[in-house]
């Protein structure tokens, strides 16, 4: 937490320290939520312009979605079995729509956000920070990839003793089984490890 204080200080006078400063956030976000790092930029970037802690955004990545102009059914793209391609070999309709995600999210703010840095953060957002930028940050400066940070929730409600089915609301994902999959993969990864060092 020091290099937080350290950036915090040299944010006053340029912007790069504001934009590591506003990366450090998206990336405590991210953490503190199991949220994508799509998720946890806009909520750090509505954050920074209103100040409130909760902010709901819209979950990212749910799959594209299409509906059928002709008979008004939904399809996920990516689905090989309810997809547009199958309803257009099934019924003959061949006229589809975008229908984009308005699903929303609570994302929490982590404390280790000062209120005071919210001004520097919305600058930094103001001035041209990205999803991109803040993955080269984390992947250049911190020697991670973005996504190892979701995949630690997972693992820590996992261990707090959470059952899937509540981890894959905080996390939203879709498909239970990656979690449940995930989650048996670390627990037999742990019993592996004590056993070969019983």
């Amino acid at each position: 937490m020091a290099a937080i204080a350290d950036v915090r200080l040299q944010a006053l006078v340029d912007l790069l320290p504001k934009k590591r400063l506003a990366s450090y956030s998206v990336l405590l976000t991210q953490l503190a939520n199991g949220s994508r790092v799509s998720e946890s930029f806009d909520a750090v970037k509505s954050w920074g312009t209103d100040f409130g802690r909760e902010q709901q955004v819209r979950v990212r990545k749910l799959g594209k979605r299409v509906g059928c102009l002709e008979c008004g059914l939904t399809f996920s793209v990516r689905s090989k079995t309810n997809s547009p391609a199958m309803h257009t070999m099934e019924s003959g309709h061949s006229a589809f729509e975008n229908i984009e995600n308005l699903e929303k999210r609570l994302m929490v703010i982590p404390s280790e956000c000062l209120d005071s840095d919210a001004p520097l953060v919305a600058e930094a957002f103001a001035r041209g920070l990205s999803i991109g930028s803040v993955k080269v940050f984390a992947l250049r400066h911190l020697h991670f990839n973005t996504h190892a940070l979701r995949y630690s929730k997972i693992t820590a409600l996992s261990n707090e003793g959470q059952p899937a089915q509540v981890v894959s609301k905080i996390t939203h994902h879709k498909n239970l089984n990656f979690i449940v999959d995930y989650t048996s993969q670390k627990a037999a990864d742990e019993v592996l490890r004590r056993s070969v060092e019983a």
